[in-house]
């Protein structure tokens, strides 16, 4: 793994750019700094492969700092981040040698390719400096083809019990690797997978709290566990059978969260009786119909506020609460925070 120093007078930023997947692209951060002279002190204790540093450095000029980090004997590579009002600002420092410019608030996969970019300028750094021998070409496959992962995400949405074999196979063919290399395939393998699921269901994976218990844990890696209960979704809510019952009850409540939707009204569109529906919902999911409701409808609500385009009282409105208090009250219980410091914490964010 390459060694990341970030800097930036923000505690908040700072705290926003440790929690980013540094290691699925090969990086982990090992230091941060809220000065200038603070980062230049671990610097020069060297282990440092790149610096992420906002335009402004708090106790010196920006690019004095930017000029000392180039005249660094092992000169890591910089990838600076500043504010459209900046961009005059940061255009001298890539002058000065930065590697790359980016804007906040960060595009997260944005910030990914760059991070590739930066990954392949270090390695033939490397080479070139004589630290490392370039790979041979016959070594064992690095990358995750386009071909297995699609095939992965096909066999994962079709519900087809392969999915789980083709997910072991993987880890077997990465299996020659080293840690560094092999665990951030794997972790890029799985958030893509995460991602398919979420664009063809977006109702249900937040909905479940998908921690492995420690029995299971002996049992293989975190990469199989994750994949098992991401099957296990699929199985537990029908989602690859088309005629489901249990699959249709969930689509209708998502879409119609923005509402006051209940038993009777879903039960009415599929043109069967309340009572069957709420008896088919409970034994196939083991909660009952209003529990799935109230979680569906608050993850909309955490979407709509990180939105920040309307009140409290408007979007409890809008998820058909007429009680803004009683919209609170139901909020903190499944977040653990009330509406407003929701929307102060995701303000924060770095990455949009």
């Amino acid at each position: 793994m390459y060694k990341v120093l970030i800097l930036d007078g923000d505690r908040s930023a700072r705290y926003g750019l440790k929690r980013f997947p540094w290691s699925r692209y090969g990086f982990e951060v090992s230091e941060e700094a809220a000065g200038g002279h603070e980062a230049l002190s671990k610097l020069a204790m060297g282990g440092i492969d790149l610096v992420v540093t906002d335009v402004r450095v708090s106790d010196m000029n920006g690019l004095d700092f930017l000029e000392a980090v180039r005249r660094h004997p092992v000169s890591p590579c910089l990838i600076l981040l500043s504010s459209y009002n900046d961009f005059e600002y940061a255009q001298q420092g890539i002058g000065i040698g930065v590697f790359d410019y980016m804007t906040k608030p960060l595009s997260e996969a944005a910030f990914g390719e760059t991070l590739q970019r930066a990954e392949i300028y270090l390695q033939k750094r490397q080479v070139l400096d004589g630290r490392v021998q370039p790979e041979p070409a016959s070594s064992p496959a690095v990358y995750l083809s386009v071909e297995k992962e699609q095939e992965l995400k096909e066999l994962l949405l079709s519900g087809n019990i392969a999915f789980l074999s083709a997910a072991k196979r993987l880890e077997r063919l990465l299996e020659p690797l080293p840690d560094a290399k092999r665990e951030p395939i794997l972790l890029g393998a799985m958030e893509h997978l995460y991602q398919a699921m979420d664009t063809a269901y977006p109702w249900v994976r937040n909905l479940e709290k998908l921690e492995p218990s420690y029995a299971e844990r002996d049992k293989g890696t975190l990469f199989l566990l994750r994949a098992k209960e991401l099957f296990a979704l699929m199985v537990k809510y029908e989602l690859a059978k088309e005629k489901s019952l249990l699959r249709a009850i969930c689509r209708l409540v998502y879409q119609e969260a923005e509402s006051e939707v209940s038993l009777h009204s879903v039960a009415a569109k599929l043109h069967i009786s309340a009572d069957y529906a709420g008896r088919i919902f409970k034994r196939k999911t083991g909660i009952n119909f209003i529990t799935f409701v109230t979680r569906v409808k608050m993850e909309k609500g955490k979407t709509l506020l990180e939105e920040g385009h309307w009140k409290n009282y408007e979007i409890s409105a809008r998820l058909g609460y007429s009680n803004p208090d009683y919209f609170r009250q139901l909020f903190k219980a499944y977040t653990g925070m009330t509406p407003t410091e929701y929307r102060s914490i995701s303000r924060r964010k770095l990455f949009c």
